[in-house]
């Protein structure tokens, strides 16, 4: 296959508590991409209410401010090594600390 991640952008992940249709586009794109063993990526998750939502969907990786704001290598290893269990779960993209 050569399509290996699919990203949610952050207008379906924004609101999805409150928003029924973004709910169930993320549903419906996480479920898609499973059937076709693709990993998904959410992005813009800025609250823990949607970082929640997301891993109870079942998104494999999530991005956004909810998990931590940019910073630099050396600040995102050491935050890295404190996180919570919770945040735990989800993957580091690989790379994407140089």
């Amino acid at each position: 296959n050569e399509i290996d991640r699919l990203k949610i952008d952050r207008r379906f992940v924004q609101n999805i508590n409150e928003n029924g249709d973004n709910s169930k586009i993320v549903r419906a794109i996480t479920e898609l991409a499973r059937g076709l063993g693709i990993s998904i990526v959410a992005e813009g998750a800025e609250t823990e209410a949607e970082l929640d939502s997301l891993m109870a969907i079942g998104c494999d990786q999530v991005q956004g401010y909810s998990i931590a704001f940019p910073m630099p290598q050396d600040k995102a290893r050491e935050w890295l090594a404190a996180r919570s269990p919770k945040k735990a779960k989800l993957k580091v993209l690989q790379g994407s600390l140089g």
